[in-house]
Order: C-alpha cells, then structure tokens, then sequence
C-alpha cells in the first residue's frame, strides 16, 4: 500500500473535521481555559482570544516535516564508531564494573518481584547498539534476562505474553539512566534466537558473541519510505482520534504495534541490525512516532470506556480494515 493512497482517503474527511472542531471550539475552549479564578493575575495578563484559525489538515504538510525530520537527524548515526561506547567500555572490551553492577542489580530486583522462586536466572546480557559499533547518543541499553519459559509453565506463548506485559509496564515506569542512556529490559527465553551481533553476558563478564567492525551499506530511500508511511498511518489514527473514532483508533493501533513489532523481527532475522526494517523501527522512535502510538491505543481506550454527561454524538463508523500496513 503506498502512502497517497492513505492521503486520498483521509484528505477526504478534512472538510467535515474542519467543521466539526469548528462547531464544539469555542465552548470547548471556553470550558478548558475560559472559566475559574487567576489566583494571581499578572500585569500583562489578557483573557483568551476565542476566536479560532482553520485548523491544520489531518494530514500531509506534518507527515512530510516529520520526513524531513527524519533526514536530519542523519544516517550517519547508524554507521559503525571507531570503540565501543567509552562511557560503559573499558579499552579492553570489558564492561565497566559500576555498569556492571548496576544493570545486574537492576534485573534482579525486576526479575524478583515476578516471585517466580522456583525459577532460575540463566544469564543477565547486554545486547543492542549499546554493545556493538553502531552506538548513538540516542541508544538504550538493551538488558536480556534469560531464563527457560518452560521452567514456569509448559505453555511457553502464555508465559511470553505474561512476562513481555511486565517488562513494558516496567520499562512504562521507570525512566533509569546510566550515564544520558536508558534502561530497556527484555525477557528472553533459553531457546528464542537472537540476532543481535554483539552479546555481553553480564553474569559471566564475557563476550558471548563479540561484534566486529563490518561495514555496510545503508538503504536511506528504502528506511525513508518504510519509516515515512508508517508514520503516516499513525498521523492518520490521530486525526480519527480527534473526530471521536475510538473504537477504530484502538482495534487499528493494537494491529499496527504487532504488525511493527513482526516488521522489525522480519527484518532482524533476514538482514541483522542493518535491515530497513530495523533502522525504520529505530527512526520511528527517535522522532516520538511509536509513543504517540502507544499514547493512541492507551488514550483511545480510556476514553472509550469513560462516561460522561448528556448523550454522546452518533459518530460514523470506518472501517479500517482495508488501510491494514502490508510490510
């Protein structure tokens, strides 16, 4: 599916978005801002204008500013570095002690609130950019506890959709950094393969699987467009959001956040860290699309559910069925 096709069908519902945040602005405005007392009212104080400009279309001129965002942040990041990450590696390609004690004591004390006493922890690894040539300022430190799935339960796709709910309301919480750089966990199982280049076993203080300085070729047309109509696709739930389709909005982004995650997997095992799919991933979250994508499917929800005052708007449905991402 190409993005002009997703273009021509929203493009068509902005004149009746544009009149229907035109109808609810001004008491909507006046309800947010426009009532309650200025505790302390400043000289230049002014009350809200509420008068409103046409509002901006729900898509088109951001999707193509937020491509140019994307070429400015530069694939030149993504190109291997000369030494690992200096801030966690030492010059003899060991992890760095206080790192070290500090990422193992973090997953242990993750891994001791699941209270599965009976199971063991295999490994603790350091994996990702942050453990191979292809570090940024931007890059997370991915931590990997592995353990054997089948020591908890003999259902091991159960247990995986257990643990990856507790690893991202943990990841969701907290906001831990060692030095500038962010904690990401992940719950590995002993028999999940993993295609990362560079794996550090923490429990160990050992290479498991040593990077090497291979020099490729990057596809920057073909991590543009992948990067660029995903992004449109959740430019487009936004705009459903705001016309109250939140029933569409939360179906449509739960598929696309498994759709992306199969994207970025695909990828992985076809082509390594490398693949399109991976640096589209890795660009996506640079430029914030993927949170305001889980924003979505969280917002949607809540909304959804709540119940507020007077009747609510007969909304038209529409079906989302046929604008599914094909990757």
């Amino acid at each position: 599916m190409k993005i002009k096709v997703i273009d021509k069908v929203i493009d068509e519902q902005t004149e009746p978005f544009q009149k229907k945040i035109r109808s609810k602005h001004k008491k909507m405005k006046f309800r947010l801002i426009g009532k309650g007392k200025n505790k302390k009212k400043e000289k230049r104080w002014t009350p809200p204008a509420f008068e409103r400009a046409k509002s901006s279309p729900p898509i088109g001129e951001e999707v193509k500013k937020c491509l140019n965002e994307m070429k400015y942040y530069g694939y030149h990041d993504f190109q291997l570095k000369e030494t690992l990450n200096s801030k966690f590696w030492e010059e003899d390609l060991t992890l760095k002690k206080e790192v070290s004690d500090r990422l193992k004591q973090i997953a242990q004390e993750f891994f001791k609130k699941l209270k599965f006493d009976w199971v063991d922890i295999l490994n603790i690894t350091l994996t990702g950019s942050s453990a191979n040539y292809n570090w940024t300022e931007h890059s997370d430190l991915d931590l990997h506890i592995i353990i054997d799935f089948k020591q908890v339960d003999e259902n091991a796709s159960l247990v995986k959709q257990f643990l990856d709910s507790k690893r991202i309301e943990w990841n969701r919480k907290h906001e831990i950094l060692i030095r500038g750089h962010e904690i990401e966990i992940y719950i590995q199982d002993l028999a999940e393969p993993h295609a990362s280049t560079g794996v550090y076993s923490i429990t160990d203080q050992r290479w498991m699987r040593k990077p090497t300085k291979k020099h490729v070729k990057i596809d920057e047309k073909g991590v543009h467009d992948k990067a660029g109509f995903i992004s449109s696709l959740i430019d487009g739930l936004d705009n459903l959001f705001f016309q109250g389709k939140l029933e569409q909005v939360y179906n449509f982004s739960e598929r696309l956040k498994e759709k992306i995650q199969k994207f970025r997997k695909s990828g992985l095992e076809k082509a390594g860290e490398y693949s399109n799919e991976n640096l589209a991933f890795k660009v996506l979250r640079r430029t914030g699309y993927l949170k305001k994508l889980s924003e979505l499917h969280t917002r949607s929800y809540d909304e959804m559910m709540s119940i507020e005052n007077g009747e609510q708007e007969n909304e038209q449905k529409i079906d989302l069925s046929a604008y599914h991402p094909v990757f």
